[in-house]
C-alpha cells in the first residue's frame, strides 16, 4: 500500500501564531534597543498592529523583554578602568 501526502493546508491558528510572534519579536527587539518602560514599549506595540490584544498579553511577555534588555546592557565593571571601557563600547557612549 503507498502513502499519498496532502498537501499542507494552513491550520487556523496559524495564522495567530505568525502575529503573535511578530509582536513578541518587535517588543523584544524594542526592549533591547530603548530605554522606554516595558509597558510602553508594548502599548506601542500593540496599538501599532491591529486587533494585537487578542493574540498575546503584556504579562506573557514581560519577562522575556526583560530578559533582552538585561543582555543588551554592559556588564558591571569592577575599576575604573573598566568603566570607562565598558561605557565606551556600549551604545551609551
Amino acid at each position: 500500500m503507498s502513502c499519498v501526502q496532502l498537501p499542507h493546508v494552513d491550520h487556523p491558528g496559524t495564522v495567530d501564531e505568525i502575529r503573535r510572534l511578530k509582536i513578541t519579536e518587535r517588543c523584544n527587539r524594542r526592549a533591547e534597543n530603548e530605554d522606554l518602560p516595558l509597558r510602553q514599549i508594548f502599548d506601542d506595540v500593540c496599538r501599532a498592529s491591529a486587533d494585537a490584544g487578542q493574540h498575546v498579553s503584556f504579562a506573557d511577555l514581560e519577562n522575556c523583554m526583560y530578559k533582552r534588555r538585561c543582555r543588551a546592557q554592559p556588564t558591571l565593571p569592577t575599576s575604573s578602568t573598566e568603566a570607562d571601557a565598558a561605557v565606551r563600547t556600549s551604545r551609551y557612549v
